[in-house]
């Protein structure tokens, strides 16, 4: 039997988002077929020099898009800032703009569309060795981003 369990916290997707101005400005397709590259900022994978693809679905529609934007960067914090200062669009996991979009400093493009998803897990000692300060963070977390209450048990070599 494993000696530690994951538990799944939240489910996150990647939106594509930006600057209310800059959105204004740039006169936007309403979907992401006919979006503009040039307009769209990269993320970038470490050691990697071409930007990871945005993917977009909807239904049985797929979408991917290759950004040309003017920055390209392994920092999502930077790419998030940078776009809030109107630079451009990005494509970034909803979890890390949650904060921007409530506020209003960015905008969601093509909510209708689904972007990547994956799963974010807390991995802890199996609940009768996790200390009670571990179990309450666990059910806080979960609950904070209506998380999923299962716990599956990690092998050698990964959760399953």
């Amino acid at each position: 039997s494993a000696d530690y369990w994951a538990r799944p916290i939240y489910t996150a997707s990647s939106i594509a988002c930006g600057a209310p101005a800059f959105i204004e400005e740039n006169d936007l397709p309403e979907t992401p077929d006919c979006l503009d590259p040039s307009l769209c900022l990269g993320v970038l994978n470490r050691g990697q020099y071409t930007p990871r693809p945005w993917q977009l679905s909807r239904g049985e529609e797929r979408v991917q898009l290759a950004p040309t934007g003017r920055i390209f960067c392994s920092s999502t914090p930077i790419l998030v800032r940078a776009a809030t200062d109107g630079a451009g669009l990005i494509h970034v996991m909803d979890v890390l703009v949650r904060e921007h979009l409530a506020s209003g400093m960015l905008v969601q493009m093509f909510p209708d569309w689904k972007g990547e998803e994956r799963t974010i897990f807390a991995v802890t000692p199996r609940a009768k060795f996790a200390s009670p300060k571990v179990r309450a963070f666990m059910q806080f977390f979960g609950n904070a981003y209506d998380g999923i209450q299962t716990e599956v048990p990690v092998r050698a070599g990964g959760i399953g």
